[in-house]
Formats: C-alpha cells, sequence, structure tokens
C-alpha cells in the first residue's frame, strides 16, 4: 500500500508536477489514473501526461503510460484544442496552438480508450508579478579538506525577491533549471578481457570519442564528439514561499535553489534560470501539502494529513480514480551566472570521468546535450 503511493508522490514531483502523497484511499487491488499537466502565458506547445499505477499483483512500481487517450485543453470562451500523441503517454499541443491568457479559465477533458471521461475543475489563469532580484550566499556544511568535492553538501543558496501582485494573494510557487558544462575523457575507458590464461585490462573507447581499439592501444581517428557536454538539472519538488509579505508588497530573500560547489559542476560555472509561476488556492494548498511531506525529513506515510486529490474528477461509472493537478500560470523568469572563482576555497580541476560526458547525468532530474546553449 505504502509502495502504490510513493509510486504516484515519485513520478509526478519527478516530472514537475503535483500529485497527492499521502493517505490517497487506495487498496492493494485499486489501480489508478494520475494525470500531470499545465498551460502557462509563455508560448507553448504545452504537454499533458497520463500513466496508470497498477495493483500490487501487477507490479505496480512500473507504472504504465496511458495510450490511445483522446487529451483537450479547453478555456472559459469556447476554445479548445486536441492534443497529439507524440510519445506514449505524453500529450502535446501544437506549436502554434492554444496560448494560455491572463483572465482565461483553462481546464482538461480526458476520454480513455474505455470510454471514461475525466475532466479538470477550471482554473483561472492569474498574473503574477516579476522577480526583481536573484542572489546568493554561499552555504559551507563540511570541511572542504575532507572532501573530494564531487558529492559535497558545500554550496551556493540561491535567494529571490518577488513582486506580488493584488491578485495574486501572495500565492506563487517558483521552479529553477540550472546549466552547466562537463568535460570527461572517454578515450580512456576499458574493460576487462581474458587474453590466454590472464585477464588483462583493454582499452573500449566508444566511437565518439574518436578512437578505437587496435591490439591493446587505443588509437586516435577523429575528434572526441562526447568529451563536452552541457547538463540541464531541474527542480524536482515544490519551491513555495517561506517569508511573508513587507510593506511595499514584495516577499524577500525566499531561497529558490540550492547548487552543489561540486568539481564537476563547477568545472566553469553554472547558469540558473529560475521561474515565477502564479498559482490558484488550490494548487497553491496542493503544493504545499506535497513540500510538507517531502520536506519532513521523516517516513513519507508516518502520521498522514487529510488526502488531497487533486483536481481531476470522473462522473463515469466505473472509471479508475484519478489523482494529479492540471494548472494554469502566468510566468516570469530571471537568470543569473555563478562563477567558480566565487567558491571560496580552492576547489580541483574537474576530475577525470572515463565515460562518454552524455551518461554521467544520466538520472531523472538532469538532461546532457552536446549542443552548447545561446546564453553560454
Amino acid at each position: 500500500m505504502k509502495q502504490v503511493i510513493y509510486c504516484i508522490v515519485f513520478l509526478l514531483v519527478v516530472l514537475d508536477s503535483c500529485v497527492e502523497p499521502f493517505n490517497i484511499g487506495l487498496t492493494e487491488n485499486e489501480a489508478t489514473l494520475v494525470v500531470d499537466g499545465e498551460i502557462t502565458d509563455q508560448p507553448g506547445p504545452y504537454t499533458i501526461r497520463l500513466f496508470r499505477t497498477a495493483s500490487l499483483q501487477d507490479q505496480f512500481e512500473k507504472a504504465a503510460w496511458v495510450r490511445d487517450a483522446q487529451v483537450w485543453i479547453l478555456d472559459d470562451l469556447g476554445n479548445q484544442e486536441q492534443l497529439t500523441e507524440l510519445q506514449p503517454g505524453h500529450y502535446i499541443t501544437s506549436v502554434a496552438g492554444i496560448t494560455g491568457q491572463v483572465g482565461r479559465s483553462y481546464y482538461t477533458r480526458i476520454t480513455l480508450s474505455n470510454g471514461s471521461v475525466y475532466e479538470s475543475t477550471p482554473e483561472k489563469l492569474l498574473p503574477v508579478g516579476d522577480i526583481l532580484n536573484l542572489y546568493h550566499e554561499f552555504s559551507q556544511n563540511e570541511n572542504p579538506n575532507n572532501s573530494r568535492h564531487i558529492n559535497t553538501t558545500n554550496g551556493f543558496k540561491l535567494f529571490a525577491d518577488s513582486q506580488m501582485l493584488p491578485e495574486q494573494n501572495g500565492l506563487v510557487r517558483w521552479r529553477w533549471k540550472s546549466t552547466f558544462e562537463i568535460l570527461t575523457y572517454p578515450q580512456f575507458k576499458t574493460k576487462a578481457e581474458f587474453q590466454g590464461r590472464v585477464t588483462a585490462i583493454v582499452p573500449d573507447p566508444p566511437s565518439c570519442s574518436g578512437y578505437f581499439r587496435r591490439g591493446n592501444n587505443a588509437v586516435q581517428f577523429d575528434d572526441c564528439f562526447c568529451c563536452v557536454c552541457w547538463i540541464e538539472q531541474f527542480s524536482i519538488v515544490p519551491v513555495l514561499p517561506k517569508s511573508g509579505l513587507n510593506q511595499s508588497g514584495v516577499l524577500t530573500k525566499n531561497e529558490v535553489a540550492f547548487i552543489p560547489a561540486s568539481r564537476r559542476i563547477f568545472h566553469k560555472k553554472v547558469h540558473i534560470e529560475v521561474e515565477q509561476l502564479s498559482v490558484s488556492q488550490k494548487v497553491f494548498d496542493f503544493w504545499k501539502k506535497v513540500e510538507a511531506q517531502k520536506g519532513s525529513g521523516s517516513d513519507l506515510f508516518q502520521t498522514p494529513p487529510p488526502a488531497t486529490l487533486g483536481n481531476i474528477k470522473t462522473n463515469t461509472p466505473n472509471a479508475l480514480p484519478a489523482r494529479g493537478i492540471f494548472s494554469a500560470s502566468s510566468v516570469k523568469s530571471k537568470s543569473i551566472f555563478i562563477s567558480r572563482e566565487e567558491v571560496p576555497y580552492f576547489l580541483p580541476k574537474i576530475d577525470t570521468i572515463k565515460e562518454s560526458c552524455l551518461k554521467v547525468f544520466r538520472i531523472k532530474d538532469a538532461h546532457s546535450t552536446t549542443t552548447k546553449p545561446l546564453f553560454w
């Protein structure tokens, strides 16, 4: 039972959306439809993701993407767009399709292949104030002389001062994306190989390294195409205000991100973009409970607060229960660079990573590319 709930929580948090992280009333034999989607006032396309958690007997930990559904985004003026399933369970609007507008209300309608129909309650797209300032402070939590500077608790706390508009009622959330460059040495990759009666360590460079194996040597034939990458990492937990409004209607010094002072992350510098999103009271409360559960530091399922189910409903008899949220937000963004030189002690050069740079950060909250960002 606990694992069923955790599966839903983990998947939606990773997808930078939200889901019920508490006692959601599932039984061991009950499957659940999970919905994750949004529309903003920024250019699309927008994505709505659908997946199903199965029963314990069906290996629930492998949540299945829901395919062949009809998914729509609609507004309060009768405008609508049907989304296209570009990959399993991922339904996307067209580039020139519907765009969120401040003041309009939006909802999604979903029809599964078995005829079950779901709708979200309408969300009004509220305006959002500007991020007035982004700044950072270094936090030293361990002795740098005792660290390899790869996995470290030292790093930069990133703070935001944010303008709040009267329509927001102090409700806002943030999300962030960091980008940094890494350097790897795939030409030095090796493997163990039996040679006669002994085991030898021989070269095993991937072709993208520009090297190939000749006998027991690595020989260069081209430039390396996977030695330098840019890694994008994303926030995976909700970031909500910790401080109240001052007399000028500004939220001051809210911590929105933490960037570890790793020799890999700070091989050169880090670019951090922070987005500020308007939210309704319902969506804010949902995220607040997710944040409280994720930040409790205790058993995810210990003494669960009252359940929140999101805003997805169905009137179809015998339909799967649904969890998740479809939200509508206005978005403002601001970005800064933090340089390697701002780490307040000696930081060694990046370590020798004998692998393609595309494979170093293969985790759910990161994306690797060999394409240099325009802002770099």
